[in-house]
């Protein structure tokens, strides 16, 4: 009688973690049994289509005659940036690859997470798994009073949302936990909004009229999972393209490890504030000036014990938000009211969630310009900028048990960067050794319908 593959898939919430190397001695009964065995049929798997972070579950029954299996997956890639500087990827999951001793009827089973995106003003979903990507929080907009006053007059201010980092993907042989690959962070974002000159108003610009824009630079990159202990995000530094010497930074999270959560980013900070007098970082009669510096949050620890998806810790850190803002006491004109609020980029999920970025913001005045209109006296351009460092990689698990013959977490060297507005799914192969006098199996699809999850 032909045996057969029993295959389901369910949409779940789900996430990913870092890099570990473990081989385990081969056990002579399959040591011996793989010598006279089929090697390398490949099993097709479905891979994670879905556009919303979601993962989804591939389970497998194994069939008569199969006593090893090879398995390679990946965690979901971190959202990536891509604005008013160059670019800035989001971090790559880490790849784990790995052979389990098995025997008919067994089950294994795949968690393929979803990855992190990035939507400028809007809010997105982080990849989500066994364990999820760093989520935002909700608008400043309608819940900070300081961000609600100022919009409630004129201004040219904006409110960005970092890329979210990318879930963790595990693989289970009956329920039993072998490995977890950890979701890569999101990238660092920006944004900058500074007085521009009006000609319609003012007439033609004047060559010594200056504005407070940001040099443009590569954003920071989330970090990656793999071997080691997977990759910390990056820092992020601009200067201020006419007035040389101050900087503003914000510095990348860290990465998740053994089931810990990876710390948030320290603060960056404003860097060589006192070096060009053409530049004032202060409120004074004329300006209200507000600024800060906000290091990014924890990503959470991890369990082994808890086997329900999106239940297991290991959640990347959240974002913090960082505002500025320049209000002129003397014009209504939304040109000298700045302002620029960023919620950073957030953490992979995994065996210990990564740290999210921190955000630095500036704002400030020209002080050697003094531009008059009509009989009103002078004005001086006004801007506001705020920065995120990248997210730090979620941990990576592989189980000691005897099951695995062979195993390695390492970097995901194939895989390509997010996009600014995709999403790049963890994906994952399978094939096994069968015996040559087995019948070939063949494949059932028990249960081939979509379930989403929360």
């Amino acid at each position: 009688m032909a045996s057969s593959i029993s295959r389901r898939r369910i949409i779940q919430g789900t996430t990913w973690a870092t890099p570990i190397v473990i081989a385990s001695s081969a056990v002579p009964v399959y040591a011996s049994s793989r010598e006279k065995c089929v090697p390398d049929i490949s099993v097709p798997v479905n891979q994670n289509l879905t556009n919303d972070g979601s993962s989804t579950l591939e389970a497998f029954t194994i069939p008569a005659g199969v006593e090893t299996v090879t398995f390679r997956i990946t965690g979901g890639v971190g959202g990536s940036y891509r604005g008013l500087a160059m670019h800035g990827s989001g971090g790559r999951g880490a790849l784990i690859t790995g052979t389990l001793a098995v025997k008919e009827n067994d089950v294994l089973k795949f968690v393929l997470a979803g990855g992190g995106a990035y939507n400028r003003d809007k809010p997105t979903e982080p990849g989500k798994g066994w364990a999820n990507g760093g989520s935002h929080g909700p608008s400043y907009k309608t819940t900070d009073a300081r961000t609600v006053k100022f919009f409630e007059g004129p201004n040219t201010a904006e409110e960005y949302y970092g890329p979210t980092g990318g879930g963790a993907s595990a693989v289970f042989l009956n329920d039993k936990l072998i490995a977890v690959a950890g979701g890569g962070g999101g990238a660092g974002t920006r944004f900058y909004s500074y007085t521009v000159w009006n000609d319609m108003q003012s007439g033609p610009q004047p060559k010594e009229f200056l504005s407070l824009v940001l040099e443009t630079t590569e954003a920071a990159q989330g970090g990656s999972g793999g071997a080691g202990n997977g990759a910390n995000g990056s820092s992020f530094s601009e200067i201020y393209k006419f007035f040389p010497g101050p900087s503003i930074r914000a510095n990348g999270g860290f990465a998740g490890e053994n089931g810990k959560g990876g710390a948030g980013a320290t603060t960056g900070g404003l860097r060589n504030m006192d070096s060009n007098a053409s530049i004032i970082f202060a409120t004074n009669d004329e300006n209200d000036v507000f600024y800060e510096d906000v290091a990014g949050k924890s990503g959470e620890d991890a369990t082994l014990d808890g086997n329900s998806l999106g239940n297991n810790g290991g959640t990347g850190g959240g974002s913090v938000v960082g505002r500025a803002f320049v209000d002129n006491r003397q014009f209504t004109h939304k040109y000298l009211h700045q302002g620029a609020i960023v919620h950073s980029s957030t953490g992979g999920g995994g065996y210990g969630g990564g740290g999210s970025g921190s955000v630095t913001t500036a704002g400030a005045y020209a002080s050697d310009q003094r531009w008059v209109k009509y009989d009103r006296g002078g004005w001086a351009p006004v801007g506001a900028a705020a920065v995120s460092g990248g997210a730090g990689a979620g941990g990576s698990y592989l189980t000691h048990d005897d099951a695995l013959l062979e195993g390695q977490i390492l970097p995901d060297l194939v895989t390509r960067p997010a996009t600014a507005l995709s999403r790049i799914n963890a994906v994952a192969e399978l094939s096994w050794c069968r015996l040559p006098n087995s019948d070939d199996p063949k494949r059932e699809n028990s249960d081939n319908k979509d379930n989403k999850g929360e």
